[in-house]
This record gives structure tokens, C-alpha cells and sequence, in this order.
């Protein structure tokens, strides 16, 4: 095992693999930088040092690798993995996935509300979106966005788009009011 040594804060860290989601993957990395230093610090390190050295494993049956595609390295301060393991198991991983994928999803719920407030266009809502949070369509695709978006505001507003849907407004130039 290979133990990572932070010069500066004279810390030890633990590699650890885990399965996730390409846009997991990706909101991680846009949140934490290229290196995730795993702490309590930031909600995503507290819910894996909750969720690490768990025994129960009810969900091991639901675990599907194909599910989750890419694998992200974290690493765990050296005193969190001496105390709580570093140790996952399935039902494990699902859930840590589960509350990032919907913190990234609440996110972008947001920010397409409020995009399609300013530009009343999905599409042009969708684009500013992505730039906003850095999640390339390879990572995210448009169809993935607009199907939680459309059970979203089906879900709460028990309309999809208000009567008549939006009207595309070419006279708006959102770069000016951003």
C-alpha cells in the first residue's frame, strides 16, 4: 500500500478506489481538486468517514458494477483509516453514491431553475448549466438532465413547463446578465 505524504501539513494519506458514477466522478474532482483529501471538513469526506468500517451490508444484492463505471481516487487521512478502516462494502458504496449523485443533482435542479428563469430555453439552460459546473456532456448527457429535470418539475409543480411551454427569446443576451 502506498502511503502519500503531504509535505506541508506533515499528514499521512491512504489511497482508496471507489466506484462511481461518471458525473460523481466528475463533481468530486470539480469540488475537492485532482487529489480529494478526505476529511471532515467537507460533506462529501463526512459521509464517507461515516460510512466507512460499516458492517451491515442489507444492499449487497443491489450492487451492480455496471452501474457504476469509472472508479475515483480518494485519500483518507492516516488517522481516519487507523480508526475507522478504510473498508467498504457494496451497501456502502451505494449509499455514498447515492447522497453525492443527489447533492449534484440538487445543484443542477437550482441552476436550471434559475437559467431558465433568466433564458426560457431548456436548451440554452442546459448549456449554461454545464459551463457553470463543469460537467461535460461525455459526463453528463443532455437526455440524463432533461429526464430529472422533467420528473423534477413534475414532482413538484405537477406541471411540466407553464401553459403553452417556453417561447425561445432570441432578444435576450444572458452573457450580459451574467
Amino acid at each position: 500500500m502506498y502511503i502519500w505524504r503531504n509535505k506541508h501539513l506533515s499528514v499521512s494519506y491512504i489511497p482508496l478506489d471507489l466506484p462511481c458514477k461518471p458525473y460523481v466522478r466528475q463533481y468530486i474532482v470539480n469540488e475537492m481538486g485532482p487529489k480529494p483529501l478526505i476529511g471532515s471538513r467537507h460533506h462529501i469526506g463526512t459521509k464517507l468517514i461515516d460510512l466507512l468500517g460499516q458492517k451491515r451490508n442489507y444492499r449487497a444484492s443491489e450492487f451492480s458494477v455496471s452501474a457504476y463505471s469509472t472508479k475515483i481516487r480518494l485519500y483518507l487521512n492516516e488517522d481516519v483509516a487507523k480508526n475507522k478502516g478504510i473498508w467498504l462494502n457494496e451497501t456502502s458504496i451505494i449509499r455514498f453514491n447515492s447522497y453525492t449523485e443527489d447533492h449534484v443533482k440538487d445543484r443542477l435542479r437550482l441552476m436550471l431553475d434559475l437559467y431558465m428563469d433568466l433564458t426560457k430555453s431548456l436548451e440554452a439552460s442546459i448549456e449554461l448549466t454545464r459551463i457553470k459546473l463543469n460537467l461535460p456532456e461525455t459526463v453528463m448527457g443532455d437526455d440524463l438532465i432533461k429526464k430529472d429535470y422533467y420528473r423534477y418539475r413534475k414532482a413538484m409543480e405537477g406541471e411540466i413547463f407553464p401553459k403553452g411551454g417556453y417561447k425561445k427569446l432570441c432578444a435576450i443576451n444572458v452573457h450580459s446578465i451574467l
